[in-house]
């Protein structure tokens, strides 16, 4: 399975741990993430993969890969 890619141009600020926000410096747009989404966005900065994010969600939030 491949590695998702994060772009040079989109920005990630945690503000609390729980929120955060991804700025598109590209479109000039900007995007609240909730704790999950900040989760994600995380895992895709540490170069996960995938799997490894969807094994994450499912471990931490108990919830089906389906789900995940």
């Amino acid at each position: 399975m491949s590695t998702p890619h994060v772009p040079d141009h989109i920005v990630f600020t945690d503000l609390d741990g729980r929120e955060g926000v991804l700025v598109d410096l590209n479109a000039k747009r900007y995007y609240t993430l909730n704790e999950t989404a900040c989760r994600v966005w995380r895992a895709l900065e540490a170069r996960r993969t995938a799997q490894e994010i969807v094994s994450e969600l499912t471990d931490y939030y108990d919830v089906t890969p389906e789900h995940a």
